[in-house]
């Protein structure tokens, strides 16, 4: 059984990477109605960044 605070730590790290799901799916679906653009491309770009670093971090602490 996983510590306490590592538990909080993986619910935190999982409700991120959730969070980081929506986002790019928001992203890609304001993509396609409105044409690719170098700002939302950057965009999406960081968000999937983040959501392998925030999957990462969930299997280091798991």
């Amino acid at each position: 059984m996983p510590l306490p605070h590592l538990r909080q730590a993986r619910n935190e790290t999982q409700k991120a990477i959730e969070d980081l799901e929506k986002a790019a799916e928001a992203l890609g679906r304001s993509k396609e109605g409105a044409g690719s653009t170098p700002v939302r491309q950057r965009h999406l770009d960081v968000v999937a960044a983040r959501l392998a670093i925030a999957r990462t971090e969930k299997a280091r602490i798991e």
